[in-house]
């Protein structure tokens, strides 16, 4: 996966474009706050994404978690119990015999669920291969809507004969993810569209300066705020 770059590169040069009236109406008080609440507004955008981002983290991985444990099934299970059974009686007996016995009984169980973990573990990571390949497709515009969802919906159908279970949960990762991200696209381009227009009431022509992030194998544009030149 992608590694989280959050690193907002802001200009902050006063636009060449001022008129002589912008620059006569605007004080250099002025143009200093105006420039203070860009940075204020950039900071605060910067720590919403920051917090987006863990949040994105957390719901992926709780994704995976839950999707391991229905991997796991009932032959994991049943061999976990049996093998905590057996070290259970190893630690309540001194008999060289039957500790010998339940040794070689232990070694067999764990061969064989090492040899489950190993075909989980595979499907796992062929699972976070699909997720990862996700983060491919950089929305822009709301014009790659339609092939996210077709990702989704061959991701969904590889998640073999537990489709039900496996989709429900699938499906609440996809929702979840999706409101943290319109949520953080929603408020940091109200934020950064607020801030624009206070600066131009002061003549200070700003922008959005769109930056791509990664939200749970999803890249975003989210717009920070420059100033133009």
């Amino acid at each position: 996966m992608l590694k989280k770059a959050l690193v907002i590169s802001i200009s902050v040069m006063l636009s060449a474009s001022f008129g002589t009236s912008a620059l006569a109406a605007t004080s250099s008080a002025d143009v200093d706050k105006v420039m203070a609440s860009i940075e204020k507004t950039n900071t605060d955008i910067e720590a919403k994404i920051a917090k987006a981002v863990i949040e994105a983290d957390a719901l992926e991985a709780a994704y995976l978690a839950d999707i391991q444990k229905l991997e796991e099934g009932d032959t994991v299970v049943k061999l976990k119990e049996q093998a905590g059974k057996l070290e259970s009686d190893l630690s309540k007996t001194n008999d060289s015999v039957k500790i010998e016995k339940i040794q070689k009984e232990l070694a067999a169980l764990n061969g064989k669920l090492e040899a489950e973990t190993a075909k989980i573990s595979a499907k796992m990571a062929s699972l976070k291969e699909e997720l990862d390949a996700l983060s491919l497709l950089a929305p822009e515009e709301g014009k790659e809507k339609k092939k996210l969802d077709e990702k989704m919906a061959k991701l969904k159908e590889r998640l073999d004969k537990k489709a039900e279970k496996y989709n429900d949960r699938t499906e609440k990762f996809t929702r979840d993810l999706d409101k943290l991200i319109t949520d953080l696209y929603d408020t940091t381009l109200k934020m950064s569209n607020d801030m624009i227009q206070k600066a131009a009431e002061k003549g200070i022509q700003a922008e959005a300066s769109w930056t791509l992030v990664e939200l749970g194998g999803r890249l975003v544009w989210i717009d920070p705020i420059k100033v133009c030149h």
